[in-house]
């Protein structure tokens, strides 16, 4: 199948480069998900809404709220490409992290996704004092995905692990994710700022940001 680009460009009118940009990725991963090789028509038009409604919470959000939100989205994206957690693209309001290709995963890939879950909200609370609740869904993901490597998993020294096992779990990776943000604040405040100005950022793109600080 091919795109059908006239019927694309009469759905897109009013999208800028960097909302265009985000519909192919996002049809990208779409197509991806399905186990497809390249996009049709039909993949675009299946996230248009997705896209659609991103576009409209930026529009909501106030200029102090989009801040927190690009500082958030900016820590996740720097704490992703430090320890190398797959990614396609980092938008204000949504964040297109690959899904897994592997089936057998070690506990270190797990792990780092986990800090990767918790970043935002670290960086949002060290530089505000605050918590916010932008953090919600990131907030339950890394609950689950703590007490599938413990539960699900058994990835711990006792066989059988119980709540408190997870609860650690996350700790620890807080104190790591804390201690990253630290070393790579500069990073952050520039990944931040460049989606304020750009509304989404590349693994690619982070990664330069990233090598050019350090």
């Amino acid at each position: 199948h091919k795109v059908n680009v006239e019927r694309i460009a009469n759905m897109t009118i009013g999208f800028n480069s960097a909302a265009l940009a985000t519909l192919v990725n996002e049809a990208a991963l779409y197509a991806l998900r399905l186990n497809k090789e390249t996009i049709d028509t039909i993949d675009i038009e299946s996230v248009k809404e997705k896209v659609l409604l991103g576009k409209h919470k930026i529009k909501t959000y106030s200029d102090e709220e989009r801040k927190i939100q690009a500082l958030y989205q900016a820590a996740k994206a720097v704490t992703a490409s430090w320890l190398g957690v797959e990614y396609e693209k980092v938008g204000i309001v949504s964040s297109s992290f690959i899904p897994h290709h592997h089936e057998i995963l070690s506990k270190t890939v797990l792990g780092n996704e986990l800090k990767v879950l918790l970043a935002g909200r670290m960086a949002t609370q060290k530089v505000y004092g605050e918590l916010f609740t932008n953090a919600k869904e990131d907030i339950k993901l890394s609950k689950i995905l703590a007490h599938k490597i413990i539960d699900e998993f058994a990835m711990t020294n006792e066989y059988y692990a119980s709540v408190h096992e997870a609860q650690k779990l996350l700790e620890e990776a807080s104190d790591e994710v804390e201690s990253l943000l630290s070393k790579l604040a500069s990073v952050v405040e520039n990944v931040s700022t460049y989606l304020l100005e750009n509304e989404s950022i590349t693994s690619s793109e982070t990664k330069k940001i990233l090598d050019d600080l350090f």
